[in-house]
Order: C-alpha cells, then sequence, then structure tokens
C-alpha cells in the first residue's frame, strides 16, 4: 500500500505543483517536474524511509515480515543499500541530466532484481510473509517500468534534445583561497 500511495503521490504532487509556478510549461519542463516528483518519491522516499529506516532500526520486524531470518548483519547492509538509493533519489532535486540517468538505470535494476527475488521466493520457496507476497512486486514493476521508460531526455533516444536539467555553471566554485563558496 506504501508504494501505491509514493506512486500517487508523485503523479498528483506535480498536478498541484504546475498551476501554482511560473512557466514557461513546455512539454520538457511539465516533463522534468512529473520526473523529478517520481526521482524524490519512488526512489528518495521509498528507498529512506521504507527501506534504510525498517531495516536498520527495525531489522527483526522486518525480517520477519520479509520471512528472513531475525539477528542477520545482512538487513543492516540492505538498509545501507536501501538509503544510499534514497538519498540519491532526494539529490535529485539539485542534480540533473547524467546524474538522473544514473539513478534511474541503478534503482531500476535494484527494483527488478528485487521483484524477481521476491516473486521467485513467493513460487519456489513458498514465503508467503506479508512483504515477500505478491501485491507489492506489481507496484515495484510499475515503479521500473516508469523509471527506464521515463529517460531524463524526455524523448525517444534517436533524439538529439535535451530535456534534463543543465547545469552551466558548478554548484560549488573555489575561491581564491581555495575554500569553495
Amino acid at each position: 500500500m506504501v508504494n501505491v500511495v509514493m506512486v500517487l503521490l508523485s503523479l498528483v504532487l506535480p498536478l498541484v505543483h504546475l498551476p501554482i509556478t511560473k512557466g514557461p510549461w513546455t512539454r520538457c519542463n511539465v516533463l522534468r517536474v512529473f520526473l523529478l516528483y517520481a526521482f524524490v518519491f519512488n526512489v528518495g522516499a521509498v528507498g529512506f524511509l521504507f527501506g534504510f529506516i525498517p531495516h536498520v532500526f527495525f531489522a527483526d520486524q522486518a525480517a520477519e515480515l520479509i520471512g528472513w531470518p531475525k539477528g542477520s548483519m545482512f538487513q543492516f547492509e540492505v538498509g545501507l543499500h536501501d538509503g544510499g538509493w534514497g538519498i540519491l533519489g532526494f539529490l535529485c532535486v539539485f542534480f540533473g541530466g547524467g546524474f538522473w540517468l544514473a539513478t534511474a538505470i541503478g534503482w531500476s535494476f535494484f527494483m527488478f532484481g528485487a521483484a524477481w527475488g521476491h516473486v521467485r521466493e513467493l513460487i519456489v520457496e513458498g514465503n508467503t510473509h506479508p512483504i515477500t507476497s505478491c501485491p507489492r512486486s506489481p507496484t515495484r514493476s510499475f515503479r521500473c517500468t516508469c523509471s527506464i521508460c521515463s529517460t531524463p531526455t524526455g524523448a525517444p533516444a534517436a533524439s538529439t534534445r535535451s530535456c534534463a536539467p543543465k547545469r552551466e555553471q558548478p554548484l560549488c566554485r573555489p575561491k581564491g583561497d581555495g575554500v569553495l563558496d
């Protein structure tokens, strides 16, 4: 259910955002806003709030919901992994272009692998624990498909036009004394 809420937020909030901000709202700008919200909610919030926090701070409860053994250090590692993806999703607010593309490819690879692992656990091992069972997998597959189909360029791969946010200037430049401003 949380995954469905995240997908809905990433679709509804841009519809609120667009009318209250000043354009120009070209096709590329609208796509950029939708992608940004998708990264923040579907990668950032899901990875950090619903991956990192449960696996690191509530590891035994998370293990029970997945059907994994309790007390494993693997929970902590998975939590840090999810937290790393969450941070990347949130950082998409500040960085664009290749950063968005790398985040989308990596998150999609992870999510397809996780979905495959959960479906395999369900079919091969008969693991029907709440987090492993099928209701979560279609949402994961939906998010993965959205991540892959919605490239940061906003246009077919053959196009040379890019809708990805550009950074003409570096975010921080060293001052004369070497300190970043």
